[in-house]
């Protein structure tokens, strides 16, 4: 029983006193810079915890350690203080120690926490705006960016405030400050340890479009008669310029005045202009044009007193032609010249004094300044001729549907102021004078179903002699038609009625063609139309049935025996005067009109002509012609008929629409009717 007191007394001692006894340390910790995983700094602070400790020492990794530090000793309660500590040298991973004691010098276990000592900067930091532009013609630009051991960048415009911190990133767009001139950007990173690197790159903001002010091809002229010009440009804000016409020139410095060189050919030319400024910014586009004329003015011709062979006195008409042309002058013999001067149709004009024979030169510019070849018109000035004979212009000989008297107006060329008596069927109906550019008008009754209009022009010296004739017909009958057969090529035919309007281009439209031609046996040349001529220039003035035409169709698609059909409009033939034509020695031609006498075998059609202006009515023509031809278009060659015996007869008979040659042999020419 004392033995068991005994134990249990013990017990109750220990139990008082074990407090009272010193303790090993435990439960030491260590957090270097609140557990931070980096540090730019070797100081950091220690966060330190420990139980029971009377005494603490710390160590760097690889050093020595440090003296023992008093600890505050509560038993059993932990104690937990800061403690300011310097890192190891150099860069890297670092790890403390720390480690503590009681009073009976009792070491706890060694703890220890780690941190990265990162001292350096970011390195490499470069930004560069544009790719290293010069210039940006735009608020939204790139920035390209480079930066070793970032983990945050931010970015900021001149004396704005940095923007958010990002992650790294090798490109991003980025929105320059507002307003054009020299912007920068800077640029700063930080790695994890905190550790900052700036830098910056500048530019310069120019989004201004250059203006073109002034654009002119040689000074803003129409018309240039070379291919080589001068571009004028004026232009603000610009550095380089490039030029159009068929493709764009490279880009070349800015100059006011710009050599070029037009494409070829004449006509209207357009140039581009297009320039930028040192930014790069382009303006717009821009042209001018002008005419490319080095052709100078064409088909001129002067004619006095339209186209008269003589005047009376020295005041005259100039009938003027001249095609492109802008400015002429005119002068007597050698003379000066008048000197350039707005160009027109038709001109007063005094002769040299003195009668005789006058030459009035002609020439012209076109607005490119090109001039012409001089051209001239000869005229006899007889102050005591007798004028020359007026010349009717309208109406032309035709058909009026209408029924007698009918009231008609008539005009005409004649010397100027010259008074000028009309005519019908000879008898004198009315008088007029004259204008100072020799052109007369009035009006007259038609009292019969054909009416033979002429004119005649008298001065103190006497009378002219009759004009042109100028036959209308007055009938309520319907003109009619008639189609004449042509084919692609050379065609040789006739017509078979009168037309109503005779003029060669009225005739001849509707047709493709390049030219009517007709031999005149009298002057022992052809007279020739075609459309390429100006009306003054023509020789061929009418086409009438009887005469025998050549022709040049042009259109490919009508190839014998496909025909095109020339549609001749005129009055019935009982409403026509006859058509007549003179044979003179050598070849004639003729053609066959509708209801003639000849219209049958060659022979007897030919043994009793009906004449005009002879002593007999009729003649007989047998032994006066040696051939007679036409032409086959189908075998593309003249058939003959030979009247002498055994002679070639490839036809024999005169057939109404078709044109014939003759070769007449009789020194003794005559005039015969063909219908």
């Amino acid at each position: 029983m004392e033995k068991r007191a005994g134990v249990v007394v013990v017990f109750l001692l220990v139990l008082f006193l074990l407090p009272l006894m010193p303790a090993q340390p435990v439960n030491l910790q260590i957090v270097i810079n609140n557990d931070a995983e980096y540090t730019n700094s070797r100081d950091v602070v220690l966060k330190v915890s420990a139980t029971n400790a009377d005494s603490c020492r710390y160590k760097n990794a690889g050093e020595d350690w440090s003296s023992w530090e008093k600890w505050v000793f509560v038993p059993g309660v932990p104690q937990t203080k800061g403690k300011d500590w310097m890192l190891s040298a150099g860069d890297g991973a670092k790890q403390v120690y720390f480690q503590c004691k009681d009073e009976d010098e009792q070491l706890s276990q060694v703890v220890s926490d780690t941190i990265v000592l990162d001292t350096a900067p970011p390195s490499g930091l470069s930004i560069l705006i544009n790719n290293g532009d010069e210039y940006a013609t735009a608020q939204e630009v790139t920035l390209t960016l480079s930066a070793s051991g970032a983990s945050d960048c931010r970015y900021k415009n001149e004396d704005e405030e940095w923007g958010s911190w990002e992650n790294y990133v090798a490109e991003r767009l980025w929105n320059l400050s507002a307003g054009d001139g020299l912007k920068s950007v800077s640029y700063q990173c930080k790695d994890l340890a905190e550790n900052y690197a700036e830098t910056s790159d500048t530019i310069t903001l120019d989004t201004t479009m250059p203006i073109i002010g002034i654009f002119l091809v040689d000074n803003d002229a129409d018309y240039t008669n070379s291919v080589g010009v001068t571009l004028n440009v004026i232009a603000s804000n610009v550095t380089e310029c490039r030029y159009n016409e068929n493709e764009w020139t490279a880009w070349e410095d800015y100059v006011t005045e710009k050599p070029w060189v037009l494409s070829s050919g004449d006509g209207l030319k357009t140039v581009y202009c297009q320039c930028r400024n040192v930014a790069g910014v382009e303006s717009g586009i821009v042209n001018d044009s002008i005419t490319l004329d080095s052709t100078p003015p064409e088909n001129l011709s002067i004619r006095i007193n339209h186209n008269a062979d003589y005047a009376t006195k020295k005041s005259v008409v100039l009938n003027l032609n001249a095609e492109s042309a802008s400015e002429c002058q005119q002068r007597n013999e050698n003379d000066a010249w008048t000197g350039f001067e707005a160009y027109g149709t038709r001109r007063l004009w005094n002769l040299s004094d003195g009668n005789g024979l006058k030459n009035v030169s002609y020439q012209c510019v076109d607005p490119a300044g090109n001039p012409s070849v001089v051209v001239y018109d000869l005229i006899l000035l007889d102050n005591n001729a007798i004028p020359p004979a007026p010349v009717i212009t309208e109406p032309v000989s035709g058909v009026i549907q209408n029924t007698p008297p009918l009231e008609i107006s008539v005009a005409g060329t004649a010397e100027p102021e010259r008074e000028v008596w009309v005519y019908v069927n000879l008898v004198l109906v009315n008088k007029t004078v004259a204008d100072e550019y020799g052109i007369f008008s009035l009006n007259l009754t038609l009292n019969e179903e054909t009416n033979v209009i002429t004119a005649k022009a008298l001065n103190y010296n006497g009378m002219s002699e009759s004009s042109n004739e100028v036959v209308v017909f007055v009938t309520p009958q319907q003109p009619t038609t008639r189609n004449v057969s042509l084919y692609f090529g050379w065609n040789f035919f006739t017509l078979p009625i009168e037309p109503i309007d005779k003029r060669p281009g009225i005739v001849m439209s509707g047709l493709e063609y390049d030219r009517v031609v007709r031999y005149n046996p009298s002057k022992e040349k052809f007279e020739r139309y075609t459309e390429k001529m100006l009306e003054s220039m023509q020789t061929l003035k009418e086409l009438r049935a009887g005469y025998a035409y050549y022709v040049f169709v042009t259109d490919r698609d009508y190839r014998y025996p496909d025909a095109i059909n020339l549609v001749i409009t005129g009055p019935l033939p009982q409403y026509q005067l006859p058509p007549k034509i003179t044979l003179v020695y050598g070849w004639n031609s003729f053609g066959i009109p509708e209801e003639s006498y000849l219209a049958k075998d060659i022979r007897s059609a030919l043994e009793n002509v009906s004449t005009v202006g002879g002593q007999a009515k009729y003649a007989d023509l047998t032994g006066k012609y040696e051939k007679i031809a036409r032409y086959s278009k189908a075998d593309e060659r003249f058939e003959t008929y030979d009247p002498n015996p055994g002679g070639l007869r490839e036809f024999d008979t005169f057939e109404v629409g078709k044109a014939y040659w003759i070769y007449y042999n009789d020194t003794e020419s005559i005039t015969i009717r063909l219908r």
